[in-house]
């Protein structure tokens, strides 16, 4: 709040790119009392879709996530049985309710579910106690360093299941933390592909590979579609808050980075 202040009040901005369900929510009320368009590249908890007037988001969210994560596991790996690890926070806890959610619909068994504390790094009991269930999938929903460790100690204790993760283990981190453990691991993904998506995502992947070594995920995307959605509504003359976020409800099939953006009724990307 303190930082919002700061670039409202004293900085006088009327755009903020801003990112996690907690923060977003908490910035709702100045947004809406301010008139300040905030717009948000990762948020999981699905109240935010109805949040307000002035936050939108450039990528879809975690109904759209999980969903993914369901159909393939049930279409594309045949998986009868899922247990799930997640992490014990409210991007873990919404992804893994409506994972369940739709397994269960799509005719899946959900066979177990661990929880972990963010930041942990030894996932050994929590993994034998899942395989324990003979479960033909095991989808994660961690954060991409953490889902590392766990992708390493599965395979490390033999564990046969096939891995599948949710779109933040389509990561450079998580390759990097599990190393040749990740082989055959499985992961949700958006459009974007910076290594073999189109030229503008292979040149924004390579520059950003230049910079941090290795490839972006999709939260940097988003983010950078954001910035540039905002300076096409200033090239169209908004300059108000209002005229931004008139822009905005606006946007559809525009060609950014992260992939085809249309804004829904929901002030999300489609």
């Amino acid at each position: 709040i303190g930082a919002f202040n700061k670039l409202v009040f004293m900085d006088k901005v009327n755009f903020i790119i801003i990112t996690g369900s907690p923060i977003v929510r908490a910035l709702v009320p100045l947004a809406e009392q301010n008139k300040v368009v905030q717009c948000y590249t990762s948020a999981s908890n699905d109240k935010v879709r109805t949040s307000g007037n002035y936050t939108f988001k450039v990528m879809g969210g975690q109904v759209t996530e999980s969903l993914a994560m369901a159909k393939f596991a049930r279409e594309q790996l045949k998986a009868k049985k899922v247990a799930l690890i997640t992490n014990d926070s409210e991007y873990g806890v919404a992804g893994a309710d409506l994972f369940e959610q739709y397994f269960k619909k799509m005719g899946g068994e959900m066979v177990g579910r661990e929880s972990v504390r963010p930041g942990e790094r030894e996932y050994s009991s929590v993994l034998m106690r899942a395989n324990a269930k003979t479960p033909d999938v095991i989808a994660i929903i961690q954060t991409s360093v953490d889902a590392g460790y766990t992708v390493k100690q599965a395979r490390r204790l033999g564990i046969k299941a096939k891995l599948l993760g949710a779109t933040a283990l389509y990561s450079s981190e998580t390759l990097t933390t599990a190393g040749p453990d990740s082989e055959g691991l499985y992961a949700v993904a958006y459009q974007f592909d910076p290594q073999t998506g189109n030229a503008g995502m292979k040149s924004f992947g390579e520059k950003y590979n230049n910079k941090y070594q290795g490839f972006p995920p999709i939260y940097s995307a988003a983010a950078y579609d954001s910035i540039m959605l905002y300076a096409e509504a200033m090239k169209r003359g908004a300059k108000t808050s209002d005229e931004i976020k008139n822009f905005l409800r606006n946007v559809k099939d525009y060609e950014g980075i992260s992939g085809t953006i249309t804004i829904d009724s929901y002030s999300e990307a489609a």
